[in-house]
């Protein structure tokens, strides 16, 4: 099985992100990843499902890539329809930090900084040839913040 995978203390195995972040939010309540109020908490979950969908985007693309180019049969116009949702995310989180400056995507650091950056660190390790870094600079700004947080540090694909 390849993804992300939590092994909890017994020894139990949860997979997919959204059970995790669940795990996670009931094992450590001090540090909530979900705010208690619903319209932020939609807000949150609307960004995680965008990190979510930039992430797949990525995935697609590595696929077409991998699978097809023994055959000689890659479709580019799947991989530009892959990299227009990528490019319309990344449109949609400049928009976000123009209108709402901040460190985080919210307020506190939550669920959507984490489904956002995993996705923006994948695409810098898989497709550092698309280039968003220098025609998205807020994003990147953003990305070079969550990546000196430890917890980004610690788990950067090699």
């Amino acid at each position: 099985m390849q993804g992300a995978l939590l092994i909890l203390d017994g020894g139990q195995a949860v997979f997919d992100s959204t059970v995790i972040s669940g795990t996670l939010e009931y094992m450590m309540p001090t540090v909530p990843l979900l705010p208690a109020d619903p319209h932020a908490r939609a807000q949150v979950r609307t960004m995680e499902a965008l990190g979510a969908g930039m992430s797949e985007a990525a995935v697609a693309m590595l696929l077409e890539r991998r699978f097809h180019a023994e055959e000689g049969k890659i479709s580019q116009q799947w991989l530009m329809r892959q990299e227009r949702k990528i490019d319309n995310a990344l449109d949609w989180l400049t928009q976000h930090f123009q209108a709402n400056p901040g460190f985080y995507l919210t307020k506190h650091f939550s669920l959507a900084d984490i489904s956002v950056g995993c996705a923006l660190f994948y695409i810098d390790f898989r497709f550092s040839e698309l280039g968003w870094r220098k025609r998205y600079p807020l994003v990147a700004e953003y990305a070079d913040r969550l990546a000196h947080r430890p917890s980004f540090e610690n788990t950067k694909p090699q």
